[in-house]
C-alpha cells in the first residue's frame, strides 16, 4: 500500500485549512447568524466610519434599517453610545438592522471641521450604506434617527438631502432645530455655534440658515418622530416646538412627547417608553 508523501499530505492538510478559514471569515453571506461589523471605513477620515449590526435571518425584503448618529455638541462624542440603545431596539423593533455612524469632529485646537463638515459625512455615509444594501441582505426602508447634535444631522440628512427618498422617517431626540435663535439661548449655544461656523447668524446668515433643519421642511418631508425634555437646559424644548409648528403647518406626519422634567438626556425607563413608541409610529411609517 502505497503512502502519501509528506510533503503532499501538509499541502493537502493546509488547503483544508485555508478553505475553512475562508468559510469562517465569510462576514455577511451567512444570513442564518447575527452579524456585527466593527468600525467599517465609509470615506478617508479617520472619524469616517461605522458599525454595522445585521439580525440574523436578514432578508432583503422583510430586514428595514435604523441609522443612528451620536450626539455631543459636534465637537465629541462616539458612535459607541448606540450600545445604551441596542437591546431595547432589539426588542420593539426585530425586524431591523442597525448602523451607529461616527463623523468628523470639530477641533477647537486647529478650528479644522467646522460646519457643514458634520453634515457632509453624514450624506457620505448614507451613500455609503445605500451601496452595500444587496451585501448586507437589507432593504431600503430606512430610519435615520439620532439625539441633540446627532438629532440635528438626522434631520438634515431626511429634510434637506433625501432627494431619492431613501430614508423613509425619521426620529429626533432635543435636536437644535433653528440655529439663529439658538445662537443666544446661553453662553454655551453661543459659543458652540459661533466656533462651529466662524461666526454669528448677523455676519453668516446663509450658513446658519443652510445648516438648519427647519428650513428644509416640506409638504412632502418625512414622517418624523420628536422627543424632548422640558427640563432640558442644553436644547432649549423651544427648538422642538419651531419644529413642531412647521411639521403642523406643513401637514407632515408626525409623533412628538415632551416629557415632563426630563432634562438633555433622559432616564432609562423613560428611553425605553420613547423607543416604544417610536416602534408604534414606524408600524404604520415604515412598514
Amino acid at each position: 500500500m502505497k503512502t502519501i508523501p509528506f510533503l503532499l499530505y501538509l499541502f493537502i492538510f493546509g488547503t483544508l485549512i485555508v478553505s475553512c478559514k475562508k468559510k469562517e471569515k465569510d462576514p455577511v453571506n451567512d444570513t442564518s447568524q447575527e452579524k456585527v461589523l466593527k468600525n467599517i471605513s465609509y470615506g478617508p477620515d479617520e472619524r469616517n466610519r461605522m458599525d454595522v449590526y445585521l439580525p440574523a435571518g436578514r432578508t432583503s425584503e422583510t430586514t428595514k434599517l435604523f441609522i443612528w448618529i451620536h450626539g455631543g455638541a459636534w465637537m465629541e462624542g462616539d458612535k459607541s453610545e448606540f450600545a445604551n440603545l441596542k437591546s431595547s431596539l432589539d426588542y420593539y423593533l426585530p425586524d431591523y438592522a442597525y448602523i451607529s455612524v461616527n463623523y468628523r469632529l470639530y477641533t477647537s485646537s486647529t478650528t479644522d471641521h467646522m460646519f457643514p463638515d458634520q453634515e457632509n459625512d453624514i450624506q457620505l455615509a448614507v451613500e455609503y450604506i445605500q451601496s452595500h444594501l444587496n451585501e448586507w441582505n437589507i432593504s431600503d426602508k430606512a430610519v435615520i434617527a439620532g439625539a441633540s447634535a446627532g438629532g440635528h444631522l438626522c434631520l438634515l440628512q431626511a429634510y434637506k438631502h433625501n432627494t431619492n427618498g431613501f430614508i423613509k422617517a425619521t426620529v429626533s431626540y432635543f435636536p437644535p432645530t433653528e440655529l439663529a435663535s439658538f445662537y443666544n439661548y446661553n453662553w454655551f449655544s453661543t459659543y458652540v455655534l459661533s466656533t462651529l461656523t466662524g461666526g454669528t447668524p448677523a455676519n453668516l446668515p446663509e450658513l446658519y440658515s443652510s445648516s438648519s433643519p427647519i428650513n428644509y421642511i416640506t409638504s412632502n418631508s418625512v414622517p418624523t418622530v420628536l422627543f424632548h425634555g422640558t427640563n432640558d437646559d442644553v436644547v432649549p424644548l423651544s427648538q422642538s416646538e419651531l419644529l413642531l409648528d412647521t411639521l403642523q403647518t406643513y401637514s407632515v406626519p408626525h409623533f412628538h412627547q415632551f416629557f415632563t422634567g426630563e432634562g438633555h438626556g433622559f432616564t432609562t425607563q423613560v428611553t425605553i417608553q420613547s423607543i416604544q413608541q417610536t416602534a408604534t409610529f414606524l408600524e404604520e411609517y415604515n412598514p
